[in-house]
Parts: C-alpha cells; sequence; structure tokens
C-alpha cells in the first residue's frame, strides 16, 4: 500500500504525463520570468538602487483575450525613481530553455531590427531586447519586451466602418511590402486618437528588392484580414487617395536615416548574437548562421524605399 507522499508522486507523474504540454510551458513561462526579472533589476541598480526592496516586479501568463503573441507575459515592473509601474508584454524569440522544444530557428536578427525600427518612427511601442542564459543545458533565450501602451486600438474590435482609419491601414499595407513583414493580422491596427497605425506583433520574412514597388504595392492594395469593414473602406479608398497617403508618410517617416538610426541602435544586441552564436539552440543541418547578417535584408529594404519614393516624384 503506498503512503500518501507517494501517492502525491504517483497522481503528480500521471498529471504530468497526460498535460505534457501544458507543464512545460508553465516552467518556461517560470523560466522566462526570471529572465525578465534579472533584466529589469539590474537596469534598477543601474538608475541607483541599492536593495531589491524598492523594486517592484509582478508576472502573470498573457491571457488569451489580449491581442498580439499567444505565448509569452506580462509583466508590471517599477525601478529606482520611477513612480509608477511600467507594464511590458514579453514574447519568446527564441527558445534555449525548454526540454520540449527540441528544435528552434537560430534567433533573426532581422525581427529584432525590425522591432527596433517601428519604435523609431512610433509605430511600435518601446521595445527591450533581452538574451539569458537562464534554463536548461546553459543555451541562450532570446525574449522581445514592448512597453504595453493602453492607447491601441485592435482593428478587430472596430466594427464600424467610420471608426477605422485608412490612413493607419495604408502604412500598415506599406510597412508590409517594404520590409517584408509579415502576421500583420487584424490585432494589429492603430493608437488611440491619432492616424498613425500601431503594430504590436510581426514577424519578418526574407526580403527581396522589388523591381516595381509601387506596382507591388498597388496590387495588394489590402490585407488578408478577413474584416469586412476595413476591406470595404480599402475598396472606397481611391487609388490617387491611396498614393497621397503613401507619399505622406514615406516623408513624414524619412525611413532611409531611421532604417541607419535602428540598425546602430540594436548593434549591442547583433554583436551578442554573434558572440553567442554557438550557444543558441539550432534547427538540425540548418544551412543559416545565427547571426545571419542584416546587411543583405538591409540593402533590400533600402532599395525598395528608394524605389518607391523615387516612382512618386519624392526626393530620395
Amino acid at each position: 500500500m503506498k503512503s500518501g507522499f507517494f501517492k502525491v508522486y504517483s497522481s503528480f507523474d500521471e498529471f504530468q504525463a497526460n498535460n505534457h504540454d501544458q507543464v512545460v510551458a508553465w516552467a518556461d513561462l517560470d523560466i522566462m520570468s526570471k529572465a525578465v526579472r534579472n533584466h529589469f533589476l539590474l537596469q534598477h541598480v543601474r538608475r541607483g538602487g541599492t536593495s531589491v526592496g524598492d523594486f517592484y516586479y509582478r508576472f502573470m501568463p498573457r491571457p488569451m483575450n489580449i491581442c498580439g503573441t499567444r505565448t509569452g507575459i506580462l509583466v508590471n515592473v517599477q525601478l529606482h525613481g520611477e513612480e509608477y509601474p511600467t507594464k511590458y508584454s514579453v514574447k519568446c524569440h527564441h527558445f534555449g530553455m525548454s526540454s520540449f522544444y527540441q528544435k528552434a530557428s537560430p534567433p533573426d536578427i532581422r525581427e529584432i531590427f525590425c522591432y527596433k525600427l517601428l519604435e523609431v518612427i512610433e509605430v511600435g511601442p518601446a521595445v527591450q531586447f533581452i538574451i539569458s542564459k537562464e534554463g536548461v543545458g546553459n543555451k541562450i533565450s532570446v525574449y522581445i519586451a514592448t512597453k504595453w501602451r493602453d492607447d491601441f486600438i485592435p482593428l478587430s474590435d472596430l466594427n464600424k466602418e467610420e471608426d477605422i482609419n485608412v490612413e493607419a491601414l495604408v502604412q500598415l499595407l506599406l510597412l508590409k511590402v517594404l520590409f517584408n513583414i509579415d502576421n500583420l493580422h487584424a490585432d494589429n491596427c492603430q493608437w488611440n486618437g491619432t492616424n498613425t497605425a500601431a503594430i504590436i506583433s510581426l514577424m519578418p520574412i526574407p526580403c527581396a528588392a522589388h523591381q516595381d514597388v509601387k506596382e507591388v504595392l498597388l496590387g495588394q492594395h489590402r490585407m488578408n484580414w478577413n474584416h469586412a469593414p476595413a476591406d470595404l473602406l480599402f475598396e472606397k479608398c481611391s487609388t490617387e487617395r491611396f498614393l497621397e497617403i503613401v507619399k505622406k508618410w514615406l516623408q513624414e517617416w524619412d525611413l532611409l536615416s531611421k532604417i541607419d538610426k535602428a540598425a546602430a541602435l540594436i548593434k549591442h544586441e547583433r554583436d551578442r548574437v554573434k558572440m553567442l552564436e554557438n550557444d543558441f539552440r539550432m534547427i538540425e543541418e540548418s544551412e543559416y548562421t545565427v547571426a545571419m547578417d542584416l546587411d543583405e535584408y538591409l540593402d533590400a529594404v533600402k532599395s525598395n524605399v528608394k524605389n518607391l519614393t523615387s516612382a512618386l516624384g519624392l526626393n530620395v
């Protein structure tokens, strides 16, 4: 006869076997939270914090009803000298610590670049990148922490055509074409009270320099959102109006200089990824290095910006 002590272990073993994915997910979130906490604690100390007592940190699994990536955590952090806590949404860009995720794509420096670029042009929220060795096997994990903005409005919450800003929709399409950003679903839309698009989650894919960016842009002229009010608004937007919006934001964003600025701002992360290349969990027989260079991608997106700017008669 088993004692109560062994019954507990037996019950847990059975639960773990039947709920393996969920058990591993909980463990991964705990490891993620520890890495994120250490990242912000270091910032707290650098700001002059002398004790953990005045450092506030709380985390929770990301609720399913909140837009953006479904895998990750929400954290509230208050550092030394700050009056109120700040909320961040944290997603795992590269799993290095999980026994469940036996294979993983190498960290994609293009995605890190795109998040920083969107912050610079104020389409995305402020972002921080966390490179950590917390977890199993001393493998490196990479997390992306974006500052949560309460003025964010997802397209999926806008059911009336008059509530949707056509400029924001055109901006989303423009950025998608120029930078080959994927995963721009209906949970991305606009900042409240502005005509500025909001992108809170993305995934870049290999980018090629288009021969005629204007033709590609006009050929798409909509996003695959399956969102009737937005689709109708696009259909009502004439080509002339569409191109007026494109011209306006090409000039407003000054993308060529912002591309260089964003690339410079992630130099630290780019250098660390290169230095730690052998410590990342990799796909078997992958032909790519972890620190796949940004140069080819940046050349392509700059070419796209110049191509479209010239086609629209703007100064490059």
